[in-house]
Order: C-alpha cells, then sequence, then structure tokens
C-alpha cells in the first residue's frame, strides 16, 4: 500500500535537473506494517522530519557528471564534503568504491520531511538489471517501487530482472511452496550480502517489505510466473491449493535451463568455486535509444512493444527474456545444476552475498581475479587510502575474501566539513572496519552515522582534527561536543581515538560494556568528571587510556585490574588517590599536574592515611 500519493512525489523531481528514468521505494513510499507508530499522513502538524520516514529516489541520468554540475548549481547544501570535490570526484567515488549509485541523504525537503536521492548512470543500471553487476539498483527493483519517469531501455531490462529472481528463488525453494514464500525468496536476495541484516537493520525487514507490499509484488511478478508455466514449463499450480501454491520441476534438467540462464555476473562468481574457466566479458547492453531505433527502423520490438502486442492479440503479456549468455556461462550453470540441492543453494548465496557492495571497477593488477579493489597481493588495494577485506578469487566453498572495502585512511589530508558530512558521504561502505580520518580539519559533534552506517567497525580515530595556523593550532579545534552514550552500540570497536580534539562533558558510562575495546584515547580535550566505574569491565583487556590534558578529576579505581601497556594521566588537577598497579608502570605514565598518590578529598574526610610520604 503505498504511503505517498502520486503527485507528492512527482513534485520532487520539479526541484531537480531533468532525468531520463526516476523511481521512489522504501517504507516512506510503501508502508511497512509496525515499523513506525504512526503513518506520515498521521503525524500532527508540528512533528519532526524524523517523525516521517524518509523519502528514497533513485535518479537515472545520462551522464552524472554534467547533471551533478547542474544540481551543485541549485542544491549545493546537499552534498557532503565530497561535493567541493567537484561533480568529477563524485561520480568517481560512486562508480569505484560505491554501487554506482551518488546518494545525496537527510535532505530537507519540506516542513517535516526528509528525502533521499541516488543517482545513477543509464547505462549502469543497465547493465545491473541485465547482468547483477552490483544488485544494489536491480535488488531493489525486485520490489514494487513507485515509477515517476520511465525509460524503455530500463523498462526492457527491468523484464529481465525480474525474470532473474524468479529464477534464483526457484533454485532456492523447495518443490512444494506457496505464492507467499516464493514472494519472501525473492524479496530477500538482495539482503544476501547485507550485514545490516540483523545488526544495524530490524532482522524482520524482508516479512514487513512484503506484508506491505503484497499486493503489489503479486501484480510484479504475474507475468514472471506466467512465463514459467508457459514458457518454461517448470511450474504448475499445486491441485489442492487453490491457485496459491506451486509445485516446481527439480529434475536435474529443469536446474540446467534455470541456472544456465541465471545474470551472467552471479555466473561470474560461481566460477572459481566450480572449477569453470570465465568466458571473455559481455557486450554492454543495448541503450534504450538504440532499441527505438531499431524498432523504428523494422528491427526487432522492444519488450514493451511486444508485450503491447500480445494483449491486443489477446494473449497474456510476458516479459521478454534477456539475450542468450556465451556457451561459457552455460557451462558454469550446468555445474551448478549438477550440485546436490543444498551445496546448489549455499553456493549461490554465497555468489550473490559477494556481488553486494563488491567493487564495480575491474582490477587490472589482477586479470584473472574480479571486481575486488584490493586485488590478490596487498590488502590496501588499488585505491589510495582504501583498504578491503580479503580478495574474490579463491576458490573457495566459505566464501574467502570477499572486495568488500573495509579501511578508509583519510590521514593528514586537512580534509573540511563536518564529521557528520564525511560519514554520509561513506555510509554506502556498509562493511567498512577501520573509519581513520585524523590529522584533518573536520568540524561539528560525534554523528550518529558512525553506528548506523557502520555497524562492523572496530576502529574510529578522529584525533587531530584541529584547524591549524602556520605551526601553532588556532583557537578553535575542530570536534565539538560530548562524547556520545550512543557508541556504546558498537559492539565489535576495539579502538577509540579522539584525542587532540575539543570535546568537552563527561565520559559516558555505556562506554564501559563494549567488551572488544582496547584502546581508548582521550587526551588532549575539555573531558571533565571522573572514571565511571563501568570501566572497570575495560579493565581485563584494555591495552592503552590516555587521558591527560583533560579536566578528569577524582581517582581511577576502576583500572585496578588493568595492565596496560601505554597510559597518559597528566595535567588533570582534579585526578587523586592510590595508583592503581596496571596504571603505575605502564609506559609513559606521568603523574605531574595530577593529585594521583594522594588521597582524594572525600578519602581525607573518612579519616584515609595521607600516603604521600611513603610513596615513590
Amino acid at each position: 500500500m503505498s504511503a505517498q500519493p502520486a503527485a507528492v512525489l512527482h513534485s520532487v523531481l520539479a526541484d531537480f535537473p531533468p532525468v531520463q528514468h526516476a523511481f521512489a521505494y522504501g517504507s516512506g513510499v510503501f508502508e511497512q506494517p509496525g515499523l513506525y507508530d504512526r503513518s506520515p499522513q498521521g503525524a500532527p502538524e508540528g512533528a519532526a522530519a524524523a517523525d516521517r520516514p524518509m523519502l528514497d529516489f533513485i535518479f537515472v541520468v545520462d551522464d552524472p557528471e554534467a547533471w551533478h554540475a547542474e544540481n551543485l548549481k541549485r542544491h549545493a547544501h546537499h552534498y557532503s564534503f565530497l561535493g567541493s570535490l567537484g561533480p568529477g570526484a563524485m561520480t568517481a567515488v560512486a562508480e569505484r568504491l560505491g554501487a554506482g549509485v551518488y546518494f545525496n541523504t537527510l535532505v530537507p525537503w519540506r516542513p517535516h520531511q526528509l528525502i533521499k536521492y541516488g543517482v545513477v548512470r543509464l547505462s549502469a543500471l543497465q547493465q545491473d538489471l541485465l547482468h547483477w553487476t552490483t544488485l544494489y539498483c536491480a535488488g531493489r527493483l525486485h520490489k514494487p517501487v513507485a515509477t515517476l519517469v520511465q525509460h524503455p531501455g530500463v523498462a526492457a531490462a527491468q523484464d529481465a530482472n525480474l525474470l532473474s529472481a524468479l529464477r534464483v528463488a526457484l533454485l532456492l525453494l523447495p518443490e512444494h511452496f506457496s505464492t507467499l514464500d516464493l514472494l519472501h525468496s525473492i524479496c530477500a536476495i538482495s539482503y544476501s550480502g547485507d550485514v545490516r541484516m540483523g545488526l544495524a537493520e530490524d532482522s524482520k525487514k524482508v516479512h514487513r517489505i512484503v506484508a506491505g507490499s503484497e499486493a503489489g509484488l503479486r501484480q510484479l511478478y504475474a507475468a514472471p510466473l506466467a512465463t514459467a508455466q508457459q514458457g518454461w514449463g517448470l511450474l504448475e499450480p499445486a491441485a489442492a491449493a487453490g491457485g496459491d501454491a506451486w509445485v516446481a520441476d527439480h529434475s536435474p534438467e529443469a536446474a540446467e535451463r534455470l541456472a544456465a540462464a541465471l545474470p551472467a555476473h552471479l555466473l561470474e562468481r560461481l566460477a572459481a568455486p566450480l572449477g569453470v574457466t570465465l568466458p571473455p566479458p559481455l557486450p554492454p547492453p543495448l541503450a534504450g535509444a538504440e532499441v527505438q531505433q531499431q524498432a523504428a527502423c523494422g528491427g526487432p520490438a522492444s519488450p514493451g512493444q511486444q508485450q503491447q502486442q500480445q494483449q491486443q492479440a489477446g494473449q497474456p503479456a510476458l516479459p521478454a527474456e534477456q539475450p542468450p549468455l556465451p556457451p561459457g556461462f552455460q557451462a558454469i550453470g550446468r555445474a551448478l545444476a549438477m550440485q546436490a540441492p543444498r551445496r546448489r543453494q549455499r553456493l549461490l548465496r554465497h555468489a550473490i552475498h559477494a556481488i553486494t557492495w563488491s567493487c564495480p571497477t575491474p582490477n587490472t593488477s589482477n586479470p584473472d581475479g574480479s571486481c575486488d579493489p584490493c586485488g590478490t597481493k596487498s590488502w590496501w588495494g588499488n585505491f589510495e587510502h582504501v583498504g578491503c577485506r580479503g580478495d574474490t578469487t579463491e576458490a573457495s566453498d566459505e566464501l574467502g575474501g570477499d572486495g568488500f572495502v573495509s579501511n578508509i585512511h583519510i590521514t593528514d589530508l586537512e580534509i573540511e566539513g563536518t564529521l557528520q558530512q564525511v560519514a554520509q558521504g561513506l555510509c554506502p561502505l556498509q562493511h567498512l572496519k577501520e573509519f581513520d580520518v585524523d590529522g584533518g580539519m573536520l568540524t561539528g559533534p560525534i554523528p550518529r552515522e558512525l553506528t548506523t552506517c557502520f555497524p562492523e567497525i572496530d576502529e574510529i580515530d578522529l584525533s587531530y582534527n584541529q584547524a591549524c595556523c602556520a605551526a601553532l593550532c588556532c583557537t578553535v579545534p575542530a570536534i565539538t561536543g560530548t562524547i556520545p552514550a550512543f557508541l556504546g552500540t558498537l559492539t565489535k570497536l576495539e579502538e577509540l581515538k579522539v584525542e587532540h580534539n575539543n570535546l568537552t562533558g563527561t565520559l559516558p558510562p555505556e562506554i564501559g560494556g563494549m567488551a572488544g575495546l582496547k584502546w581508548l584515547r582521550f587526551a588532549n580535550n575539555r573531558l571533565e568528571g571522573s572514571l565511571p566505574l563501568e570501566y572497570a569491565q575495560l579493565a581485563p583487556h584494555l591495552v592503552q587510556l590516555t587521558l591527560d590534558n583533560n579536566n578528569f578529576k577524582g581517582n581511577l579505581y576502576a583500572m585496578s585490574e588493568s595492565s596496560l601497556i601505554a597510559t597518559g594521566t597528566a595535567n588533570n588537577p582534579g585526578l587523586c588517590g592510590m595508583i592503581p598497579v596496571g596504571v603505575r608502570f605502564a609506559h609513559y605514565f606521568d603523574p605531574a599536574g595530577t593529585q594521583l598518590g594522594l588521597p582524594c578529598p572525600d578519602e581525607v574526610e573518612n579519616g584515609w592515611q595521607d600516603l604521600s610520604e611513603v610513596l615513590p
């Protein structure tokens, strides 16, 4: 059920440069039951923007650089720090490091409403729909969307995309299944490689999507199901189920027919585990204008025209098939069909996982490899300041490497802008492990996007973000605000480095519950208060704790069970009390400018002995 009238969605397009194709999607457009306490229409007039689900759009354009250049003139404030680098750099980031889509998110559009819009090249979208090169837009188009501008080339490629989704679902499902089983299986395809499922995302998201869009899904897959029955002869309605359950042909021959016609990039990901040599690269798909020109010159009709002709003749409109793949790809399909059903399902899921969020740029330094930006010899990868997790060329039944971007080291580059803009710009890299932006000129508070965008993060380095003048730092350091409690939700975090900024306030107790933390560096800020007792839970595995040059007070007894390798405590006049052994004998311990070794005021009041004369 649509949560927004078409007129509202079309009105958004009026503010932007022209596009060749556009659609809206997501929970702001199609309601997901139970996701929000109230629908957007029911929100009170004074409600905050966060009370309404964000509206998500994809804008498809012939030339992203030219489109961004025009859009920067109209809406420069929509862009993250990458906007200052120009439209060419933004397009390069999207097409080399992301999934081909550049997003501007959390954009205020009207009172109490936020939008997010992604911009993708037309040819890249067609490639994704036909061959599942990234499965990013193709996966979203497995579900109903609100099409706002229609391009004939996209419509043709979308027909092939839906048939591919149906083939995958039929290879994953048992012989007997219901229509709802089928819809759940299809909607889950694009989340097979999404780490957010079960972490930052609701693990029931697929169920919510199906529940909210069941009628649209049934309509979307009516023609593909007709093809599976009439064209392929691989599916029959179950006699006793009233037309809402199915019996699939599970013979080896049927599996081979389905597998051999899977999208090319999915088959490529299956080649190494199956021991099949990859065929030459596929030619680019036919552009929409070329399709129209062929039809005008007496060539084959477009899929949309074929459907219209079938409907006029009283025949069911069947979606168009994609062109036959080269023989080498068919060999991969045959090899997959020969596997036992359970192994075949596992290999399919692993191959889909490997596609999601992998780099879409071929790795020229490794001609025999896949599109892993890291290559096979260096984990630092083929792009400066970028690291990746493993490679994708190993023939492994357990995934091996996956090519996901895992490390961003934008260090000592004096990058300007807000920390939130940087986090939003890198948000598509959902598998990020290290977020290092030290040595910059970033401003603003620590943003929540560090937790919502990067659920796998194990290192955050925000240190030394101070605008400097010549050799001396200016009076207004960059990163401000407090250390937020929501950082405590990053259960995989091992290193938190925020020294040399302008942070204020007290240390949040929630950090004490982060069982994996090993490094905590708070030095050279304006932090205050005492070390929370909850930090005693960190002590056994903490290897570095720096508190120097702040305004901390109280004792360090929470570190009684610690064995720190390095520490810093100097120049905190309020620090006092006995010095835990694990702190006293750590490298760089310096009690100068503190009262460490002397009893704290409450200890003196309670009659504790002054131990300053007996301590070294």
